[in-house]
């Protein structure tokens, strides 16, 4: 597998190309784990290049439905599949992320679709481990939140980038880059932190707790989420995310219409 993070070096604006040969794609278990942790990184899209697989193993196709209903959950990064393969494509698009998992035959039909779907908009800031980075968190998310009209998911979101930041900054104890984004109908939550320990109970969704130090905060963050979880960060240690759900354009819609 080779990884190409293009020539833009600004973070959220580059199109990141995975390209998969037949050994890569024999190994499903890591293949999952690398396409996750590039989209940890919330890039502008993902594309996975498979036109050099030859052979379809078994485990492929759940490997990007596992992608698909990720997208469900977080639209905000889409993932282009190129894949001569007939079968592949039927399958995958069987549960296609509420379109933004697109698929092609060639880079330059995938690339195409992947230009035509809008972006996320993001903000991202870097702090430095110590008792005032919470704080300045949550003034960070509550600026952004106001930039995007999203009022309606300010107060959430404030209390889980508070749980999320402490808990780095605790157990990490290294430097947390912390990026909020947005989506219509969604707001997600992301800390980067250079310590590649995991949570003992990995999420993958708000059905699924995840235990650490502080888990009655965290018991608190996932009564509030539409989903969250953890991934290996593809570049250094991991990124807990978590995603809610945001009403602020159907309740502005509705207060305009009454």
């Amino acid at each position: 597998m080779y990884v190409d993070r293009g020539p833009e070096p600004v973070r959220f604006a580059r199109l990141v190309t995975l390209r998969v040969s037949d050994e890569g794609a024999l190994e499903t278990k890591r293949l999952r784990r690398r396409v996750m942790g590039l989209l940890a990184e919330q890039p502008r899209a993902l594309l996975c290049d498979l036109s050099a697989v030859t052979t379809l193993p078994d485990g492929l196709v759940d490997v990007f439905h596992a992608v698909a209903r990720h997208l469900t959950e977080w639209p905000g990064t889409p993932v282009g599949l190129v894949c001569p393969d007939g079968r592949l494509q039927r399958e995958s698009l069987e549960d296609a992320g509420s379109g933004r998992l697109v698929l092609g035959s060639t880079v330059d039909v995938v690339e195409g679709l992947l230009a035509g779907l809008a972006p996320a908009d993001h903000a991202s800031m870097t702090l430095e481990p110590g008792l005032t980075a919470p704080r300045s968190a949550r003034a960070f998310v509550a600026r952004a939140c106001l930039r995007w009209q999203a009022m309606s998911v300010t107060g959430h979101a404030c209390l889980v980038t508070s749980e999320l930041v402490t808990n780095a900054v605790l157990h990490a104890d290294t430097a947390v880059h912390l990026t909020v984004s947005h989506y219509p109908g969604r707001l997600r939550i992301a800390v980067q932190d250079g310590d590649e320990m995991r949570p003992a109970t990995a999420w993958t969704s708000a059905s699924e707790p995840m235990v650490t130090g502080s888990g009655r905060g965290l018991l608190l963050v996932s009564s509030v989420c539409r989903a969250w979880g953890v991934y290996p960060s593809d570049q250094e240690g991991k990124v807990v995310w978590a995603v809610l759900d945001d009403c602020s354009a159907v309740t502005g819609t509705a207060a305009s219409s009454s």
